[in-house]
């Protein structure tokens, strides 16, 4: 079953604005994909690590969807290069966002 960690702006619940949200889809016992909607940036990139790092804690495989994610700033590229250091693996990756992704390794 599907579980959402949806996360706003802190505005008042008539004014919030959707930043990112997480949503874990099992593959059986030993997978799990966390698909991620809207934007990675500043501090939601904090929980993003988070909930990657917790995830692995209770799956041995876990694949990050980039598929919807429409923004990535300059900490949330750091943070998607840490979480493939820490053998996340990224599916769907936008081409502009999976080229940023790609500059840190270039010599």
């Amino acid at each position: 079953m599907a579980r959402s960690v949806l996360n706003t702006n802190g505005n008042h619940a008539s004014q919030a604005r959707p930043i990112l949200r997480l949503t874990r889809v099992p593959r059986g016992t030993s997978s799990l994909e966390l698909r991620a909607e809207g934007r990675v940036v500043g501090e939601w990139t904090v929980l993003l690590e988070q909930e990657c790092a917790a995830a692995t804690q209770e799956f041995q495989a876990v694949d990050l969807d980039l598929g919807a994610v429409t923004y990535v700033d300059t900490m949330g590229v750091a943070a998607l290069r840490r979480l493939v250091r820490s053998q996340i693996t990224i599916s769907n990756c936008p081409p502009l966002i999976e080229e940023l992704l790609g500059e840190g390794e270039r010599p």
